[in-house]
């Protein structure tokens, strides 16, 4: 299934034949701006990639900082890898616990996103994200309307909230 545009952003997934009753072991990956990102064949439990999913949801509508908008790709990327994830936190440290700037993380904790750091800023009007495998060198950077990331995740995170919820009755 795929949820969203696969031409600017949308989420794929699938659950497998064999799917584990509650783990609800599929496939599942993002699409940015035509480019699959993630390890769709690896596979993983799409349980865990809805608990993982919650926090994203909440914080939709989070995600505005004009300041860090105005900040050129490198620039952007950099600041918060480096305050999310320690390396020049004497930069940062103050401001990245005054901003939580995890919420700028929309990378799922799952394993077919190994290797990928994925980052979403808002100005007022479109949304910024930036992304890199770190097999890569170069840091990509896509625009679209502002909400349409929190559309696709709150929709996905729906529809596999009925998956789940589904296999919970089926397994009682």
């Amino acid at each position: 299934m795929i949820v969203g545009n696969r031409s600017l952003f949308a989420v794929e997934f699938e659950l497998d034949q064999e799917h584990g009753g509650i783990w609800l072991f599929g496939k599942m990956c993002y699409w940015i701006r035509g480019r699959r990102i993630g390890n769709y064949e690896l596979g993983t439990s799409l349980r865990d990639v809805l608990f993982s999913m919650d926090t994203l949801v909440q914080d939709n509508g989070n995600r505005k900082h004009i300041e860090l908008f105005g900040l050129n790709r490198s620039d952007l990327f950099l600041r918060l890898d480096g305050a999310l994830f320690g390396y020049e936190t004497s930069k940062y440290d103050d401001k990245a616990v005054l901003e939580t700037w995890a919420r700028f993380n929309i990378v799922l904790p799952v394993d077919i996103f190994d290797g990928w750091k994925i980052y979403l800023v808002d100005n007022m009007e479109v949304s910024r994200i930036l992304f890199k495998n770190i097999n890569e060198m170069e840091i990509q950077e896509e625009e679209f309307g502002i909400g349409l990331f929190d559309e696709v995740i709150f929709s996905t995170h729906q529809k596999l909230t009925i998956l789940y919820n589904n296999a919970i009755k089926s397994h009682s």
